[in-house]
């Protein structure tokens, strides 16, 4: 609602809508968008800059999945510079179906989030649990078993 009130006092921009259909035709090299929150970016010129290499931006590409969780790991500049490439927000009449049958599937080792479905939830309602795996959180699980190993061998 505040939103919309900004936008009728002209102070915030009105962005073009996106349907999950238009967002899913951009997962190219050519033409690369992703989805954050709500909001669409067109990120293809930034392809090659970007410090994580152009394979997980392509992974994300298309709205595959949502990179709010991504986020996390960018620092203020790089969210800050983010914004600059927006072109838009997730159409709110998309249907939620659409769009999880829009999803591309992965590798749930290497994607920023898993969807999963019990049979009493609705397909109009995915449930989005991240699972963050990397090097620190692989170190700290083989610590862990270490330490377990050592207190089962030297407990009488």
């Amino acid at each position: 609602m505040m939103i919309l009130l900004l936008q009728l006092m002209g102070l915030s921009k009105k962005w073009p809508t996106y349907s999950s259909e238009e967002i899913a035709r951009h997962c190219t090299r050519e033409s690369l968008w992703i989805v954050v929150d709500n909001s669409v970016y067109d990120v293809t010129s930034y392809l090659g800059s970007h410090p994580g290499g152009i394979e997980s931006l392509l992974k994300r590409g298309g709205g595959a999945r949502d990179c709010s969780a991504d986020m996390a790991f960018h620092t203020s500049r790089a969210r800050k510079m983010l914004e600059s490439f927006k072109i838009g927000i997730v159409d709110p009449n998309c249907h939620p179906s659409r769009a999880l049958n829009n999803l591309k599937e992965s590798d749930p080792q290497n994607s920023c989030c898993t969807i999963t479905r019990t049979s009493k939830q609705s397909i109009t309602e995915p449930r989005f649990i991240p699972c963050i795996k990397n090097k620190y959180t692989e170190e700290a699980a083989s610590l862990d078993e270490t330490i377990n190993h050592k207190n089962t061998v030297s407990s009488p």
